[in-house]
């Protein structure tokens, strides 16, 4: 299945509270209502101006993004055929479209419900965002 696939299969609301699960684990913050409906609204965002855009590449998921910050890529690895491209499917791919497209599988010892792995893929576009604009929370803090 494609990422944009569970993308459009679940709505950010069906998958908000894996979301803020992964967020508090990892980040060691707690998300507000207002703070999720941010992220609410980029995921929305995202989903509605997708653009098709092919890709050799395909995600491997390794094991579950709990405690896997601040290396959150280390257990979403981006293949070509059988070699790896890259620690990680951002740091790879500056295409947020490329990565929406990327079909994804999971290692047969990683179990997660698809709500789950939605919430991860965005948590880990978002942590290491392709879109390099992208303001505090949706990315990296700029440096001051």
């Amino acid at each position: 299945m494609k990422v944009i696939s569970i993308f459009k299969k679940h709505s950010f609301d069906e998958l908000a509270a894996d979301f803020a699960h992964l967020f508090e684990v990892n980040c060691r913050q707690k998300l507000s209502d207002e703070t999720l409906e941010l992220w609410k609204g980029l995921y929305n965002q995202w989903v509605a101006e997708y653009q098709p855009q092919t890709t050799p590449y395909h995600i491997r998921i390794i094991s579950r993004w709990e405690h896997c910050s601040p290396m959150c890529d280390m257990n979403c690895a981006v293949f070509e055929k059988r070699d790896l491209r890259g620690c990680g499917a951002l740091f790879a791919h500056d295409s947020r479209n490329e990565y929406l497209n990327m079909s994804v599988g999971c290692d047969r010892d990683v179990k997660l419900t698809e709500t789950e792995l939605a919430a991860g893929l965005f948590f880990e576009m978002t942590y290491f965002p392709p879109d390099k604009e992208l303001p505090f929370p949706f990315g990296r803090k700029k440096k001051s």
